[in-house]
């Protein structure tokens, strides 16, 4: 997909094969990894209805196929960077738009393009 992100990183962890991730999640998730120059790990993409159900997501989650059939969220960690760092930074780049979730270990990142929508969950 790009330079350093497959497809099966974004897949459903249950095994059911979703994989069809927002290449704009992918853009950013490569973003990221350029601008750190540290490796990004995905712990959560893709997600069925089901799993998502089973591990407790929104019901209307970003990692959920929309209508376009894909999923358009993903929750990553960044190697050695404080995630507040990569949140802070992204609300930079992107101040008017994209979904920003802040965890202790990892942040969530969706890529709604209408409007922003930040949390704090830390």
């Amino acid at each position: 997909m790009t330079n350093n992100f497959k497809r099966e990183e974004f897949a459903c962890r249950c095994g059911c094969g979703l994989n069809m991730i927002s290449p704009t999640v992918v853009l950013i998730c490569q973003m990221i990894r350029d601008t750190y120059q540290q490796p990004v790990v995905v712990t959560s993409g893709c997600r069925c209805n089901e799993h998502n159900t089973k591990i407790g997501g929104a019901g209307n989650s970003q990692h959920t196929p929309k209508g376009d059939g894909y999923t358009h969220a993903v929750d990553i960690k960044v190697k050695n960077i404080d995630p507040k760092e990569v949140y802070d930074y992204l609300d930079e780049v992107f101040p008017n738009s994209l979904g920003l979730g802040l965890y202790s270990s990892w942040i969530h990142i969706d890529d709604r393009m209408d409007r922003k929508y930040r949390w704090n969950n830390r």
